[in-house]
Order: structure tokens, then C-alpha cells, then sequence
């Protein structure tokens, strides 16, 4: 950490600050929740959060590696930690996958007491408010991936891997959702894992829908990039 340079280290202590709040009115959110309806079913998201979490912390060690000596050592401990970071990506705005809950409307079990339109509308409260915590944490990983390419890979090539880690992670979010993979399939089972996904690349659906999210990503962090430049 005393490679990092003063102001991504204000940063990052900034960053840990607002998830620990993030955390604590997540729980809060869910507590409230299982108070009115006896159910313990959203607590899932506390953990998708979580994981949401991860490739922000690994955007943090990828800085501090491009600070180093530059060395082959060096070149290859960012490719290493670029592509893991490329692999956990996806969980950060994955959670917006969970508004399906809503479709296959789960809020109708339970609530008797408060009425099935008011648990409705607070379960999207709370399901909006985890997706956006998640998919801002991986928004601003983004910005820690580009600050570390620079001085290692030229500002244009750095942004089109952005683009093309954009359209991976659309993919990944289709085949977490869809196909019911994740992260530590890859990191466990690489081959195995990457041969039951290949098929998926010639799905009209999976084509869609991947691209659809990967333009939702983009689109969300051109908006963000905007709005850090304008203060």
C-alpha cells in the first residue's frame, strides 16, 4: 500500500469507508425486511454485495503491481491480476439480475400484514439499492484498472480493453444468471467450465442479452467517468 500515491490512497480509504456504511444499511434493509414478512429470502443479496466488492479489491493490488519496478515479474503479475479481475467483474453488476425476484413475484409470499402493493414496492427499494451499490463498487474498479494501465499499455489500447472487458462481463452476466455459472467455476474448473460455455456464444438469446448488458455497462460508465470530470 505505500506504493499507492496519495490521492488513490485517500481514495480507497474513502472507498472502505462508504462499503462498510453500504454493508451495515444493506443488513439494515434486510433486517427491516424479514421483520415484516418472518422470511429470510433476500438475505442473498448481502452476499451478493459482498461479491460485488471483489473486483474493487482487485483493482487495488493491480495498482499497487503497476507502481512497481517495472520487471517481466511485474508485467506478469498485472496480466495475472487484470484477467482475475476481468473473472470476478460481472459479480459487481450482476445483482441487478435479481430484480427477477420481483418478476417471478416473490414479494406475494408473505406481508400479510402490511399489504402485498407496500412489500412490492419496498422490495424494490431494496433490491435497487443493492444493485446500485454493486454496480457502482465495479464502476469505480474500472477507473483503478485504467489508472493502472497507464505508463504500462498505451490510453487508447487501455480503453478498448475496457470495451472488451465490458462485453465479456455482459456475457459472464447472461451465463451467471441463465446458465447458473459463476466466478469460482473458472478459477476452479478453467477447461471444464469454458467448454460448457462455448455452445452459449452461438445463442441468438445469449447474443442479445449479452450484448445488451455489456451496453448497459458502458453506457452507465461513460455517465460516471462524465460526472467525476465535471468536479
Amino acid at each position: 500500500m505505500d506504493r499507492l500515491d496519495g490521492i488513490v490512497r485517500k481514495e480507497i480509504r474513502a472507498f472502505l469507508g462508504v462499503s462498510a456504511l453500504s454493508l451495515l444499511g444493506g443488513c439494515a434493509l434486510v433486517a427491516v425486511r424479514f421483520a415484516l414478512t418472518d422470511r429470510f429470502f433476500y438475505f442473498f443479496l448481502l452476499w451478493n454485495l459482498v461479491l460485488a466488492l471483489v473486483p474493487y479489491g482487485i483493482a487495488v493490488g493491480l495498482f499497487a503491481a503497476s507502481r512497481r519496478r517495472k520487471s517481466p515479474g511485474t508485467y506478469t503479475l498485472i496480466a495475472a491480476l487484470s484477467v482475475t479481475w476481468l473473472v470476478f467483474y460481472p459479480n459487481a453488476p450482476y445483482i441487478f439480475t435479481d430484480f427477477i425476484h420481483l418478476v417471478n413475484r416473490t414479494w406475494i409470499r408473505g406481508g400479510e400484514d402490511i399489504g402485498k402493493e407496500t412489500l412490492l414496492w419496498y422490495d424494490l427499494v431494496l433490491c435497487s439499492a443493492f444493485a446500485f451499490l454493486g454496480h457502482s463498487a465495479g464502476l469505480i474498479s474500472i477507473d483503478l484498472v485504467l489508472r493502472s494501465f497507464k505508463g504500462v499499455v498505451n490510453v487508447k489500447l487501455a480503453r478498448l480493453l475496457i470495451v472488451a472487458a465490458a462485453a465479456i462481463a455482459g456475457f459472464g452476466l447472461y451465463v451467471g444468471r441463465f446458465v447458473r455459472f459463476n466466478s469460482w467455476d473458472l478459477i476452479l474448473d478453467p477447461i471444464g467450465t469454458a467448454r460448457r460455455i462455448i455452445p452459449y456464444f452461438a445463442e441468438p438469446q445469449a447474443a442479445l442479452l449479452s450484448a445488451a448488458f455489456a451496453a448497459f455497462i458502458l453506457i452507465t460508465y461513460a455517465v460516471h467517468h462524465l460526472s467525476r470530470k465535471s468536479y
